[in-house]
């Protein structure tokens, strides 16, 4: 098997209220827009048309459109751009006023045209586990997204917000210590019994489990706080 020569660096953006420019209006561009919402990106839309399930976001007032073909002055402000018309001659256009405006792309269907590929994904509340391919197979990604999802428990989301609740505790009760802290939440992670509880729908003891785990860790400093 051989690395490839250019190995992606996996991120998350926090696109809330950031302006994102999507080109392109037909199925594609439609999958774009709707991550996009999930996460509350700032969405401006150009296509001279658009498919129905794009139009009713619009009609909802959830993305701004404008009905005509890109133009190069469309880039400008925007923290990402994304070229989804399908059309290789145009894709490129965005790419070009994207590259020139030192604005991040992704090109759908482009090899390694824009600066990010989207992954595959699956959500389980505030869980998201994202598949990639580097753009080698994107329906590989997509099925083996499913497949681990697939594995989880549908509680298992229940079960991060108690372990995110544990980590809010920690940092307000010792915020100049960050080695008890890591170890701490360390405790609270081998703790398969907090698990267990949560997906099986017993927050309540899930909860109490987590905390005795954590009170185990440095008995003394905990008697210090």
């Amino acid at each position: 098997m051989t690395e490839p020569s250019d190995p992606l660096f996996p991120v998350a953006l926090r696109l809330r209220d950031k302006p994102v420019l999507v080109v392109g209006g037909g199925p594609v561009a439609a999958r774009k827009v709707r991550r996009l919402l999930h996460c509350g990106a700032r969405i401006t839309l150009v296509a001279p048309q658009t498919v129905e399930t794009l139009a009713s976001a619009v009609a909802a007032g959830r993305l701004v459109w404008h009905a005509r073909s890109f133009e190069d002055a469309d880039v400008q402000g925007q923290d990402l751009v994304f070229a989804a018309t399908g059309v290789d001659a145009v894709d490129e256009a965005v790419a070009r006023a994207a590259r020139k405006a030192r604005v991040w792309l992704n090109a759908a269907d482009s090899g390694n045209r824009g600066d990010l590929d989207l992954p595959a994904l699956f959500r389980r509340g505030r869980l998201t586990v994202t598949v990639s391919t580097g753009g080698a197979a994107p329906g590989f990604a997509a099925a083996l997204a499913e497949e681990i999802g697939a594995g989880l428990s549908e509680r298992v989301g229940d079960y991060v917000e108690l372990l995110q609740a544990v980590r809010a505790d920690l940092r307000a009760r010792f915020p100049g210590n960050a080695s008890l802290r890591q170890e701490a939440f360390a405790a609270a992670l081998s703790c398969v019994e907090a698990r267990k509880h949560a997906e099986g729908g017993r927050l309540d003891e899930a909860r109490f489990a987590l905390e005795r785990a954590v009170k185990g860790v440095s008995q003394l400093e905990w008697s210090q706080e």
